[in-house]
């Protein structure tokens, strides 16, 4: 066993989360360093030192492997569950999960009591468990982001639903022989023989493309500057695929649509990125399909869901999500609302149902046309859209608006507002503002601002959008005290 100082296994107690899902301890002087024959004290230099440990969950007792030391912390890898926490469950009570790649280390055993699966980390941890967590995370960002009181935080709703194969969008990167699989925590890709939280038209279609790329000659050669996949499907169970790639060929792109074929993508498409490793999606995009769209339907209405446009991936919860969002409105139908970072106009529309006028904003100008297109077909001559930034366009839209009864709606990206978006509204006779929210810490930031200028926070719900994930999704209202 190597014991050298960077590679030093110890034991320790894992007594949180950090927000990506890997468990904290502090090394205390009871704990022992592992030794070639043994065990001995821990070496003084590290006691008090806080550990980052992959694979464990608060209550675990395990052996870790020391594989980076910073100033301040130790980052870590569970070798072996010592003691289970009360809060664990197995894996294999969920069905094709053991099956998913493991985040061990490659010249380790694998054991099963210690499958931290990539992409969904919190899997062996019950509900319950990470309902209290993410309960905390939000409120303890909030107190210590934020700067509210903990007595002055509204009392705190909780919405759930299913807790596997919920996303009907995911996104994949091509091991190299070209199947389907994610990166692990080692920099390696590992091939996906399921993926539990994915919708099962989606791991279906995950499980046909590997079988494919290990039947096909050439196919690896063909894939080789594929850089990632998103895979997308709706309720009737039509799929979209769209592949982001290095600059191609017409014929090396023809080749890759060529291999696809078998799968019967409803839409299929290939766009490339000139910016080494970056795997946005980027126009102009090219189809194979001649549909270009899914069409899919939410609370009622039908929407266009373009390849590049953002739309909420939790199939089960999402009408709930929005549904709670409108409910914080006190007075939609005398309200003109601008919908901040609308992305296909999905809540636009929701609004506009209820709301005397709605103005969408979006930077993604294939979304704002699929929004556009999705007023038309459902109707709806209330709402516009503009395609722009928000941080550019507000300060401009809003200096037409005195009048009291101006609402908003935002659903930024994990950074949160932009700073001039934060001034542009502080200026207006702002009625409320209802802010959904992908990131505690950048939520309780921008908060924290709004409770500087004289605002109260008074209604707050945790979505819980990604189970099995530290992801967490919050809305709140905000008002003028």
């Amino acid at each position: 066993m190597k014991n050298n100082r960077a590679e030093r296994e110890y034991s320790a107690t894992m007594t949180d989360l950090t927000v990506d899902g890997r468990g904290i301890g502090h090394l205390k002087a009871q704990d022992v360093l592992f030794a070639p024959h043994g065990t001995v004290p821990l070496p003084e230099e590290d006691v008090g030192r806080t550990v980052f440990v992959y694979g464990a969950l608060p209550g675990d007792v395990v052996r870790l492997r020391v594989h980076k030391r910073k100033k301040n912390i130790l980052e870590a890898q569970a070798m072996e569950l010592l003691t289970p926490s009360p809060g664990r469950r197995p894996i294999s009570s969920h069905p094709h999960a053991e099956n998913s790649h493991t985040g061990f280390l490659p010249d380790e055993p694998e054991d099963d009591a210690m499958t931290p699966h990539d992409g969904f980390p919190l899997l062996a941890w019950d509900p319950t468990e990470q309902k209290a967590w993410k309960m905390r995370r939000v409120r303890e960002a909030l107190v210590r982001v934020g700067g509210f009181a903990a007595s002055d935080l509204p009392e705190m709703d909780w919405i759930a639903a299913e807790e596997t194969h919920y996303r009907n969008k995911i996104n994949l990167r091509l091991t190299p022989d070209g199947r389907l699989g994610d990166t692990a925590r080692d920099g390696k890709v590992r091939p996906l023989s399921s993926y539990v939280i994915a919708a099962p038209i989606l791991e279906q279609k995950l499980q046909q493309w590997n079988v494919l790329a290990l039947q096909t000659p050439n196919w690896a050669k063909t894939f080789s500057a594929v850089r990632m996949v998103v895979l997308r499907a709706n309720e009737k169970g039509e799929t979209l695929a769209a592949l982001i790639t290095d600059p191609l060929s017409s014929a090396q792109r023809k080749a890759l649509f060529a291999l696809l074929q078998p799968l019967s993508f409803t839409v299929l498409c290939q766009g490339q990125n000139h910016r080494p490793g970056d795997v946005r999606l980027r126009e102009p995009l090219v189809y194979a399909t001649p549909q270009k769209t899914l069409q899919t339907t939410l609370s009622g209405l039908s929407f266009t869901v373009s390849p590049p446009s953002f739309f909420q991936v939790n199939r089960f919860l999402t009408p709930a999500l929005y549904a709670k969002a409108l409910s914080f409105f006190s007075d939609l139908p005398d309200a003109t609302v601008l919908d901040l970072y609308c992305g296909t106009g999905t809540t636009s529309l929701l609004l506009a149902q209820q709301a005397k006028r709605v103005i969408g904003v979006e930077m993604v100008e294939a979304a704002v046309e699929d929004a556009r297109q999705n007023a038309a077909r459902n109707a709806l001559t209330n709402v516009s859209f503009i395609a722009a930034k928000a941080e550019e366009i507000l300060p401009s839209l809003t200096a037409d608006f005195a009048e009291k009864s101006l609402c908003v709606l935002v659903d930024p990206p994990r950074k949160g507002l932009d700073e001039s978006v934060r001034r542009s509204l502080f200026s207006i006779e702002l009625h409320e503002l209802v802010y959904i929210s992908c990131y505690p810490e950048t939520l309780a930031r921008d908060l924290r601002d709004f409770r500087q200028q004289g605002w109260m926070l008074d209604r707050l719900c945790v979505a819980d959008m990604f189970p099995n994930t530290p992801e967490i999704e919050t809305v709140v209202r905000v008002r003028r005290r």
